[in-house]
This record gives C-alpha cells, sequence and structure tokens, in this order.
C-alpha cells in the first residue's frame, strides 16, 4: 500500500496506521484532487481468495467513500 504513490504522483502520503490481523489495515490518505489537498482514513479489507481490496472511509473530508480494487 504504501508503494502505490509511487505509480499515482497526485498521491501525496498513504500512511498505515494499524494492522488489524489477520486481514485488515487502517491507513492515512493525502490526495491531490485538482490542486486541493484532501485527507481520510479508511479501514482496508484485504480477501486474498477473491483477489480484491474493499476500503471504506472512517473520517475525512468526504461525506462517504467505499469501494473495492480488484486485480
Amino acid at each position: 500500500m504504501e508503494l502505490f504513490s509511487q505509480f499515482a504522483p497526485r498521491i501525496k502520503r498513504i500512511q498505515i496506521l494499524w494492522r488489524i490481523p489477520p486481514n485488515r489495515q487502517i491507513t492515512e490518505w493525502e490526495v491531490d484532487v485538482g490542486g486541493v489537498n484532501v485527507t481520510w482514513k479508511e479501514e482496508d479489507t484485504f480477501n486474498d481468495s477473491q483477489h480484491t481490496i474493499s476500503f471504506r472511509m472512517l473520517e475525512g473530508d468526504f461525506a462517504s467513500f467505499t469501494g473495492y480494487w480488484s486485480v
């Protein structure tokens, strides 16, 4: 997760705050969206068998932010 910003230049910072075994973590993000820095904390849940990462914002600059990545 921490290396993702190397591939997406608008991501200013991703920090893993807590790892929650066996498959969750809390991350903090700072992203440039059209010249405005937005920040949020999210819970990420890894599903290795489905090859997905689901996320939901816990707090931040948006009203809500949820989704998933699929590989």
